[in-house]
């Protein structure tokens, strides 16, 4: 969510948080300081990314604009069929196997107790 705010700007889809002002164009200069895409850049832990490529609020566009900004260790995970929310009908089952297995073990390994 909010990556790539002002993506309509550059003629492409943007992302979910639609900045909105009084002011004419004030939403389009605030936005940038919270704008997933810029923030990221700074980011030095581990990055575990799902999108789902019929997203219409997140579109995955904007997901990859923002991933692709991460300088850290990343990996990106797509899945074709989901969209905002988890997949549900008969894609659910594929998708708990696979995308969301690989999720939880990330989020395990990352929680898990370090040996010294």
């Amino acid at each position: 969510a909010m990556m790539d705010m002002g993506g309509d700007l550059a003629g492409h889809n943007k992302s979910w948080g639609n900045p909105k002002s009084e002011e004419p164009g004030l939403a389009y200069k605030i936005a940038p300081y919270y704008d997933t895409a810029n923030l990221i850049r700074n980011f030095k832990g581990k990055l575990w990314v799902e999108c789902g490529l019929i997203d219409k609020t997140c579109p995955a566009s904007c997901v990859f604009s923002g991933y692709n900004m991460a300088n850290c260790e990343k990996s990106i995970h797509p899945y074709p069929y989901r969209p905002h929310g988890e997949p549900t009908g008969r894609y659910r089952e594929e998708w708990e196997k696979t995308i969301k297995a690989e999720r939880t073990k990330f989020i395990d390994d990352y929680l898990a107790p370090k040996s010294n």
